[in-house]
């Protein structure tokens, strides 16, 4: 099984499979074309992190994110796009210690397809034309943008036209043919560095050499029988982890909607403040703790249910569902959509859990030309809450997650939209463990 957000990415998984790849296969291939196919949302000079559970029911996670360079000086103000935002990229790096410790098919054949798409082109689809069409004036200030995303060097590409992206072909081809030692130490290192040099950034060789997609350590928790396994800092599975064992302090199946929601979004809130005081969760065992759930549901304030009228019906779930939702999304509006997650399944019993992103709508706004990839944004606003030395990763709420129960996996999760990442997460397992929704119904919640 493969569910992805966009169908050319989606049928790519599935042919791995078919051709008798796992689920880490379906993964990559699925990673590498939708980094062509929605270039506004995600890409190979972006982060991601990386959940597997192992045929034998154990768990392995990778930190893909980007890495702060070592020479970075914060500026006086902080600035939204540019070179000077730009960190050294992990999706390659994550992407290939996935490859190497659970591929089984020749990388060239996992990335045929995206190769394929990139240098053939692809349909446009109509979110990403519109989110194309937001971010115009920006591509306009790029050269590498003007060359590889608009036609005569100004002309947006609209909904259905062909996009082929012949110089990202060359360098997902060069990837492929080196397993990505060439994205780090080869020739598309050398020009990584050199745009960066000649514009300002930051990312030196030495940067690019040293990275490394590092181990993630997991987290799991109880919630009701089931098994809620993610991740922890840097990533946001810790947050859901003590969200997940506040709310397990209260009898969630037999109260109205709005009740549920209140309770909801007082552990969730509950929760995320403790990044002010437990930022890095160093301590797995206080992340974990169900006395500190349990005192702090001790706050939660439970709405009168004869104050409360269960408007949740039919009806209104109705224009919540995908096709009435404007996907299209603005820089920091709140329809924004710039992260994807993907989820792969083989029959043996590996599933594969990724969350991939730039950040905001394009990133850093910035193309090298030789190489024809957006680089995320790193330093600067988008995540100037997070730390920012040389040598860090952000802190993020991306929070790949599988849930199972005696043994089988039920759910694999994840999400987009910054803090609603942890919402959508925890109301989704909520709704179809308490609430008793199926979960097409509960994602569609």
């Amino acid at each position: 099984m493969v569910a992805a957000a966009q169908p050319l990415a989606t049928q790519a998984g599935l042919e791995i499979l078919e051709a008798g790849g796992n689920a880490a296969d379906a993964a990559l291939a699925t990673a590498f074309v939708l980094s062509v196919v929605e270039p506004t949302m995600n890409g190979i000079g972006g982060r991601n992190l990386v959940l597997v559970r192992k045929i034998d029911g154990t768990f392995q996670g990778y930190n893909g994110m980007t890495e702060v360079p070592l020479n970075y000086v914060p500026p006086k103000i902080a600035v939204n796009s540019g070179h000077k935002t730009v960190a050294t990229p992990g999706v390659v790096a994550s992407l290939m210690r996935l490859y190497k410790e659970h591929g089984s098919l020749p990388l060239t054949q996992i990335m045929e397809a995206s190769i394929k798409y990139a240098s053939d082109g692809f349909k446009i689809l109509p979110g990403e034309a519109t989110r194309h069409q937001i971010a115009h004036k920006s591509m306009l200030e790029d050269s590498g943008f003007r060359m590889h995303m608009l036609k005569n060097d100004s002309l947006l590409y609209k909904s259905g036209e062909i996009l082929k992206q012949p110089t990202l072909a060359n360098t997902l081809q060069l990837i492929a043919d080196t397993e990505g030692e060439d994205f780090y130490k080869g020739e598309i290192a050398k020009k990584i560095a050199n745009d960066m040099e000649a514009n300002g950034g930051f990312i030196t060789l030495e940067d690019l050499k040293n990275y490394q997609a590092t181990d993630m350590r997991y987290v799991t928790t109880n919630y009701r029988g089931y098994q809620i396994h993610t991740m922890p800092a840097p990533s946001g599975g810790g947050l859901l982890v003590k969200t997940l064992n506040i709310l397990e302090n209260f009898d969630l199946s037999n109260i109205n909607d709005m009740q549920w929601a209140a309770i909801m979004n007082q552990a969730l809130a509950i929760s995320i403040n403790t990044m002010e005081t437990d930022y890095k969760e160093n301590d797995l065992s206080l992340v974990q703790s169900k006395d500190w759930a349990k005192e702090k549901a001790t706050s939660i304030v439970i709405p009168d249910i004869k104050t409360t009228s269960n408007n949740f019906t039919k009806t209104s779930m109705s224009k919540l569902l995908a096709n009435n939702t404007d996907w299209s999304g603005n820089s920091w509006g709140k329809d924004s959509h710039h992260t994807t997650h993907f989820v792969t399944a083989d029959c043996k019993g590996m599933v594969v859990s990724i969350t991939q992103t730039v950040g905001p709508l394009f990133g850093s706004k910035v193309i090298t030309p030789d190489l024809g990839f957006v680089y995320a944004s790193t330093m600067g606003t988008y995540l100037s809450n997070s730390d920012q030395a040389p040598g860090s990763r952000p802190r993020t709420t991306i929070a790949p997650t599988i849930v199972t129960k005696d043994g089988k996996t039920v759910m694999v999760l994840g999400a987009a939209g910054g803090l609603r990442i942890l919402s959508g997460i925890d109301q989704t397992i909520s709704r179809h463990i308490d609430r008793n929704l199926n979960i097409k119904d509960a994602v569609a919640a």
